[in-house]
């Protein structure tokens, strides 16, 4: 009996060390190796879970589930003349070790026509010693805020690399960034989103949740912001934002000197509530009267005093609020005017 065996494989390769990223498909690892033709592949430890090996080719592909240390694999090409060995390592990580984005929401800041200024401020950090380009943030308020709450935006800034797509709105068009925004190696930047919400009558506490994804050198990662830093994280947590409940709150005085500071008699009040305003000098004469006051009087007369500075001193004043239920409440007081 005559056998004929194969001429047993020879300088079998892979390439390696490998880095890969949990939940994004790899770029398909293939042998290198040269004598006889190969039969079958087989590789030990067990791979990852996610990844497998082509028992016929030896190319290892797949999408990573599981997060895994560096860990060294030997793969064994056999044939019937043999068999050669090659050792390469494989490294699974997590995104969430490559970038990081903390959300913070400033207190509402209220404005005199009873709407909302909100900023809210993006803490973009890159984990690794390595550029991450094609950077995309995106954060969809409409879902945050609740209606009958409406909302618009102010500004939106940015630094580093991170660049500013002009057509943000937060509803239809949620990527605050450009697809050419990047973050230098281990950089941390920051984007700065400031809006307005009108509340229509809403008060309380609302969440949101933003997203990031990068193109990095172990592909494609994605994550969601958190309200607490990398340090901190545990368990990832929305970004909490109060829309506080207003009253009708007169101020005892105001100083209408023009240097831009308390220049207005600005009345709080619930958005929606109308305000008539009359204010009497010591003599009981009518200085100021508006059917529809909204925080315009900065100490100029009107009636028989108009275009007039009035003098400083004191001033009494008589407020009816009406609400969008129609309901209405009469307040009376002083009000100091002091240059």
């Amino acid at each position: 009996v005559i056998t004929v065996n194969d001429i047993t494989p020879s300088s079998l390769s892979y390439t390696t060390p490998n880095t890969y990223t949990k939940g994004t498909a790899i770029t398909s690892l293939s042998p290198t190796v040269s004598g006889g033709a190969v039969v079958s592949y087989a590789i030990s430890p067990s791979l990852p879970a996610g990844l497998t090996i082509n028992t016929s080719t030896g190319v290892i592909s797949g999408t990573p589930i599981v997060k895994s240390a560096k860990t060294s694999y030997t793969v064994t090409a056999t044939n019937t003349g043999g068999s050669i060995t090659a050792s390469l390592s494989i490294t699974i990580t997590s995104p969430e070790e490559i970038i990081h984005v903390q959300k913070l929401a400033s207190q509402a800041k209220v404005q005199p026509n009873s709407t909302y200024n909100i900023t809210f401020t993006f803490i973009v950090s890159n984990l690794i010693s390595s550029k991450l380009d094609s950077v995309l943030l995106s954060d969809d308020l409409r879902n945050a805020i609740s209606l009958p709450a409406t909302f618009s935006i102010i500004s939106v800034q940015t630094t580093g690399g991170l660049k500013v797509n002009s057509s943000y709105n937060g509803s239809t068009n949620n990527a605050l960034l450009l697809p050419t925004s990047s973050l230098l190696a281990s950089a941390v930047d920051t984007i700065k989103l400031t809006i307005n919400i009108v509340p229509n009558s809403f008060n309380g506490q609302l969440i949101n949740t933003a997203s990031i994804s990068a193109s990095s050198i172990y592909g494609s990662v994605a994550v969601q912001s958190t309200s607490v830093s990398k340090e901190n994280v545990t368990t990832k947590t929305p970004t909490p934002f109060e829309l506080p409940a207003l009253k009708i709150d007169i101020p005892e005085g105001f100083s209408p000197n023009h240097d831009g500071i308390n220049d207005k008699f600005v009345i709080t009040k619930p958005f929606g509530t109308t305000i008539e305003l009359q204010v009497f000098n010591r003599w009981g004469s009518v200085v100021y009267y508006n059917k529809n006051y909204n925080n315009e009087w900065d100490g100029t007369g009107a009636e028989n005093f108009i275009g007039s500075q009035l003098v400083d001193g004191g001033y009494y004043y008589s407020v009816k609020a009406t609400d969008t239920k129609g309901e209405t409440q009469l307040f009376k007081g002083f009000v100091i005017i002091q240059r």
